[in-house]
């Protein structure tokens, strides 16, 4: 009311999935958001997210933010450029991702159970509970990350705040993970 905030959402609705699709806490799987029909790379998928955001921005009275939103897209799945991740993405192993040219930001298929996930993310070694986009924070805000961050400190945490729950974990606290080989 007070023209004091604003809200955006991209989402599109997901599917209802019955009880047995949950997690072991009860969510639903997000698992399901890195599937696509066809595997997608990550450069592609930056651009079209920047491209989003750009029509956001032309429709929206967002001008004050723009250089924190721009910045939020252009870094918000760094994190999947973990070979564990990539692995789960491929069905394969870290080892063997090691021979991909490119990375993915989505699968071209994700098992359909909840054991057949997380079969995969065994075999991918990624830890119980890992989130990419906390690992993309933790890569923007060291020393060579944080240079594509905005330099004011309003927009720099907003910035930040976007990429952490931009699939809507985070708020008001990222789960902790236990992650042996970080």
């Amino acid at each position: 009311p007070s023209d004091q905030g604003f809200a955006l959402t991209a989402r599109d609705l997901l599917p209802h999935r019955d009880s047995d699709e949950s997690n072991e806490t009860g969510d639903t799987d997000a698992d399901t958001l890195l599937e696509a029909v066809k595997p997608q790379e990550l450069c592609d998928h930056t651009k079209d997210v920047l491209a989003r955001i750009e029509n956001a921005l032309a429709l929206l009275p967002l001008s004050a933010w723009r250089e924190a939103l721009i910045a939020a897209a252009a870094v918000h799945d760094w994190g999947k450029v973990d070979p564990r991740f990539q692995a789960m993405l491929r069905g394969t192993t870290p080892f063997a991702v090691m021979a991909s040219e490119v990375f993915l930001a989505k699968s071209g298929s994700i098992a359909s159970s909840v054991a057949a996930r997380r079969a995969a993310r065994q075999r991918a070694e990624l830890p119980e509970g890992f989130r990419h986009e906390m690992l993309s924070v933790q890569m923007a805000e060291n020393s060579v990350g944080a240079t594509a961050l905005p330099t004011h400190t309003v927009h720099h945490a907003l910035a930040l705040h976007l990429v952490a729950t931009h699939h809507g974990y985070g708020r008001p606290f990222a789960p902790p993970v236990d992650d042996d080989a970080p």
